[in-house]
């Protein structure tokens, strides 16, 4: 005799069959794309601060989704890249003032024939620490200096010879990225309503549920990019202080493009300060170039800690102290991309702790 098994069971083991499958083959896809994730997570934060703007275009232009997200996209090229091809050109006149000066002063510690290591320390006494004393008194030629220093690029050379496949590796991974970047927020403005409204119908939620978490995650986008260009607007407004007090011509002007780099990861601002330092260390006094070192160690580099956090967890109604833990913990955890992640997940556990308390505070509050 045989026994068939009930329908409901059969039903069950179908429906657990394809929630495995289903996460088996997400994880497996996220593996995929899961270098470009924090590209496209960027992608998606600026279209949701430019979302309006793109909203008004198309609906005074008439040109439909594909031509309003491409004006869009334009206008998005055009505002940062004019902006970014400026400070490059401003960068490059900087890297050549600190140059010249550098040189300059340099002509004026080489003598025609040969000279001492202990003139040179007469006429600059901060050069004393360090150099040895058993070098204070040797001679040295024009073209012994001209020799070593031949010596000394020629060891850069090979090294940079040696590592030109690191460097091409790299710069194809900056170009790919660039290229997600750009289809990405193409495609999201486009298709991004539309890719939203179908994630939200999948979300086994109540719709309120559903749209209280997509409110919250479409408020971080929008805080996140308060947070990056507020911190950018005071980490400018203190180096041009900081530049001021060291009397460095056009400090306003200096400001402001270390306010526009800030948000590039990791050097940001300091390709800035960092030849401005160089070049006060050889054309002033030494003790004006660690004032201005310290000033933007301690301040300049520092201030976007205290700005960012409090400017995204004010956005996203979460504690400034949670969102700093977060960031600093994702920053050393998993890179730049903790900065961009850390945030999102405390706001989504936030987010689906107050959905629990809401389902079930019947059986909380017994």
């Amino acid at each position: 005799m045989t026994h068939s098994r009930p329908d409901h069971a059969i039903e069950g083991l179908q429906k657990y069959f394809l929630l495995g499958m289903l996460i088996l083959l997400i994880v497996t896809l996220f593996s995929f794309i899961a270098p470009f994730a924090a590209t496209l997570f960027m992608a998606a934060v600026i279209v949701a601060s430019v979302y309006p703007v793109h909203k008004k275009i198309k609906a005074k232009t008439n040109w439909g989704k594909t031509a309003s997200a491409f004006l869009t996209l334009l206008l998005i090229i055009v505002v940062f890249l004019v902006p970014l091809t400026l400070v490059s050109m401003a960068i490059v006149g900087q890297a050549a003032d600190a140059y010249y000066g550098i040189r300059s002063v340099l002509s004026t510690m080489i003598v025609p024939e040969e000279y001492q290591l202990s003139t040179i320390i007469e006429n600059y006494p901060w050069l004393e620490r360090f150099i040895p004393e058993t070098l204070r008194n040797t001679a040295w030629s024009v073209q012994e200096v001209f020799g070593v220093a031949g010596d000394f690029v020629k060891t850069i050379s090979n090294f940079l010879v040696q590592q030109t496949a690191t460097i091409l590796n790299s710069l194809f991974i900056f170009v790919l990225q660039l290229v997600i970047f750009l289809l990405g927020l193409f495609y999201l403005l486009r298709d991004g309503e539309g890719t939203m409204d179908y994630v939200k119908s999948l979300l086994p939620l109540s719709s309120e549920h559903r749209n209280q978490l997509w409110t919250k995650i479409y408020d971080l986008m929008r805080s996140i990019v308060y947070g990056i260009f507020g911190a950018a607007v005071a980490q400018g407004l203190i180096l041009g202080i900081g530049l001021s007090l060291v009397g460095v011509e056009n400090a306003a002007f200096w400001g402001a493009i270390g306010a526009l780099l800030s948000p590039i990861p990791y050097v940001g601002v300091a390709l800035v300060w960092i030849p401005i330092v160089v070049t006060l260390f050889f054309q002033q006094s030494v003790f004006v170039a660690l004032f201005f070192l310290f000033w933007c160690l301690a301040l300049v580099a520092n201030i976007d800690n205290i700005v960012k956090p409090y400017l995204i967890g004010m956005g996203a109604a979460l504690h400034p102290f949670g969102v700093m833990l977060v960031i600093f913990g994702g920053i050393l955890a998993f890179g730049f991309k903790g900065l961009i992640f850390g945030p999102l997940i405390l706001m989504m556990t936030l987010a689906f702790l107050h959905i629990y308390e809401l389902e079930y505070q019947d059986v909380l509050k017994k």
